[in-house]
């Protein structure tokens, strides 16, 4: 093989893997921009119901905050803030056993929530159990012993 047809080899086989590399790059480009595109518009609607159940929370609105909160839900499963408003708005509306739910899907996807622990705690506490509930309260301490909920909370069932 002479030298121009070595050369005529080598450009057609660059060639060649450059046209296969570009149809890769362009197959492959559509496809992540509208999965991540979808995926934006996804997080986004749920961020967007978790903030308005969270306002209707705030202003006492309770049912209506949990229905936005689980319809936050149903499109983001894995949130911690809108189980933990869930948890506030039953206990708000004295449903306590739902409440200890969403309090325990919270605690499993954020583990140092002081807050959700308090919250269980009061819950458990009110329910005559106290052992549970001391338990939380001792958790919640060893979390931010700065906090001073824990620490009264405490005090209230020695």
């Amino acid at each position: 093989m002479n030298m121009q047809n070595r050369k005529e080899l080598i450009t057609k086989i660059v060639f060649a893997l450059l046209l296969v590399g570009l149809s890769l790059v362009f197959t492959y480009i559509p496809f992540t921009e509208e999965t991540s595109i979808e995926k934006v518009d996804h997080i986004t609607h749920s961020e967007v119901l978790f903030e308005e159940g969270k306002f209707l929370f705030n202003i006492g609105q309770y049912k209506e905050a949990l229905e936005k909160l689980d319809s936050s839900l149903s499109l983001q499963k894995f949130y911690a803030p809108a189980y933990y408003y869930q948890g506030r708005a039953y206990r708000r509306i004295g449903i306590l056993d739902s409440a200890l739910i969403s309090f325990k899907k919270a605690m499993k996807l954020d583990p140092e929530s002081y807050q959700v622990r308090i919250e269980m705690a009061q819950i458990l506490l009110e329910k005559g159990h106290d052992e549970e509930g001391g338990q939380l309260l001792f958790e919640a301490y060893r979390i931010n012993p700065k906090r001073a909920q824990a620490d009264k909370l405490l005090q209230k069932i020695k």
